[in-house]
């Protein structure tokens, strides 16, 4: 996101289409669209911040973003 390294934890892969980069809560999980399908993820840690409960962070980041390679 912006450009800086986010590390994410608590990781499954999904059946569900999500679009690159994109960061959504479904059936109450958050999932992150890659290039293929959508990860659930548990926790994520922005650059500079404290490892958190991803529900947390997409209350606090309702617009965020993951930056893409090569788009």
């Amino acid at each position: 996101m912006d450009g800086k390294r986010t590390k994410l934890a608590g990781l499954s892969e999904t059946d569900i289409h999500v679009p690159a980069g994109e960061i959504r809560e479904h059936d109450g999980q958050i999932l992150i669209g890659t290039g293929t399908t959508a990860v659930q993820v548990e926790r994520i840690q922005p650059f500079g911040k404290p490892m958190m409960d991803a529900h947390d962070f997409v209350r606090g980041n309702a617009n965020a973003v993951f930056d893409v390679e090569g788009q």
